[in-house]
């Protein structure tokens, strides 16, 4: 998590802006640093100052960078009057029409898409105007307008572009279940890759409800290995949560792509954990060979086995786990587990040999507040025993 600026920082910052030291990075800085602090009033100052920094660089080049910057500090204020009158001053054609493109960006963000559209459409860069056309199209789908969403996409003349915002459109209508228009809409894609990627969404999203047999069909089409292993994987993921076991593993095991697969193998792992079937769970998660699955596969038993008489094996399956950070969250699992049943001095061990420092202090934590209200309770009793 980025640490909250603090005012000296910000100060710092300021110095440097006047020193004309801008850049877009340094306007972002300044500004997420602004909105942090809430000193709009001095932001907006020091965006007037920059103005005036700027129209004294006599390099093309830099100034178009810094009136660009500042042009994109604007929109995020939502200021989009000085946005754009500080864009069309921008003398670099590409500098320009991405800065309006980030204006555009920024209007699309506050669900204003007709002045967002009219911003795009005088962006002349065509690659910058056909990426913020796919941004609003996005937000379109986002907010499920569709039809919008369509409209938009269909004005987008990069190819590619176009074809990544229509494979968005039939994911999203996917996800609200209209499978009839996602594969309509997926069928009429002309990139190839981006069409794979469209119906690996699709049957990602038919077996999340279950439908197998669709989902199976669809994924059978995908000519790209990399997004069939990703509909297979999810196909698979969806028998194993229904403890359809047998056509999970049947799934998995036709899966292209070795991580994919390994990823499948460690969700089956998961959910035969959950129905504590661990002997079978244990058996395909040692077989997965792909070290950060394997361990998610292994963290997964390990979090069923959290009960008082099987902490001795969810301690050996934790061992078991590769990655730092996941063997350290699975032990300060076991930490706080053995706290909750009052066994203060194993789970004190375990803590102690938790390598994560954030995990270490969270199972410490725990420890403590289990020990206190051990202590409550104990100290209530002898309350109420001396009343009696």
């Amino acid at each position: 998590m980025a640490q909250k600026p603090t005012i000296e920082q910000f100060q710092e910052l300021f110095k440097k802006i006047d020193k004309s030291v801008v850049t877009r990075d340094s306007f972002q800085e300044f500004l997420d640093r602004s909105v942090v602090l809430g000193l709009e009033r001095i932001m907006r100052e020091a965006l007037n100052s920059a103005k005036e920094i700027a129209s004294q660089i006599t390099i093309s080049y830099r100034r178009s960078e810094a009136l660009a910057a500042i042009a994109a500090a604007y929109a995020q204020v939502q200021d989009f009057e000085r946005a754009r009158e500080i864009a069309s001053q921008i003398p670099d054609g590409y500098e320009r029409s991405k800065a309006f493109a980030d204006i555009a960006a920024q209007s699309h963000d506050t669900q204003d898409f007709d002045r967002a559209k009219e911003i795009a459409s005088q962006i002349i860069d065509e690659y910058q105007r056909s990426t913020a056309l796919a941004a609003i199209a996005a937000q379109s789908h986002d907010t499920q307008d569709f039809d919008r969403a369509k409209e938009i996409a269909s004005q987008i003349t990069i190819s590619y572009r176009r074809s990544e915002a229509f494979a968005a459109i039939a994911a999203a209508y996917a996800q609200v279940q209209d499978f009839e228009r996602a594969r309509e809409i997926a069928s009429q894609i002309i990139d190839g890759y981006q069409r794979s990627k469209a119906f690996a969404a699709i049957a990602a999203a038919y077996a999340q409800v279950q439908d197998f047999d669709r989902a199976k069909e669809i994924a059978s089409h995908i000519t790209i290995d990399s997004l069939r292993s990703e509909a297979l994987a999810a196909i698979a993921a969806a028998y194993a949560q229904v403890q359809d076991f047998e056509r999970a593993r049947e799934i998995a095991s036709q899966i292209p792509d070795g991580y994919r697969r390994s990823e499948a193998f460690a969700a089956i792992a998961a959910a035969y954990a959950q129905v504590q079937d661990f002997e079978r769970a244990r058996e395909i998660a040692s077989q997965i060979t792909d070290k950060y699955p394997r361990s998610t596969a292994f963290a997964a038993i390990a979090a069923q086995s959290y009960n008082p008489q099987d902490f001795d094996r969810a301690k050996e399956i934790a061992s078991h786990i590769t990655i730092d950070s996941l063997r350290s969250e699975a032990f300060a699992a076991i930490a706080a587990a053995y706290a909750q049943v009052q066994d203060f001095e194993r789970a004190r061990e375990i803590a102690s040999q938790i390598i994560d420092g954030y995990q270490r202090s969270k199972a410490f934590a725990d420890i403590a507040k289990h020990i206190s209200y051990h202590l409550l309770a104990r100290a209530a009793a002898k309350a109420g025993k001396a009343k009696g």
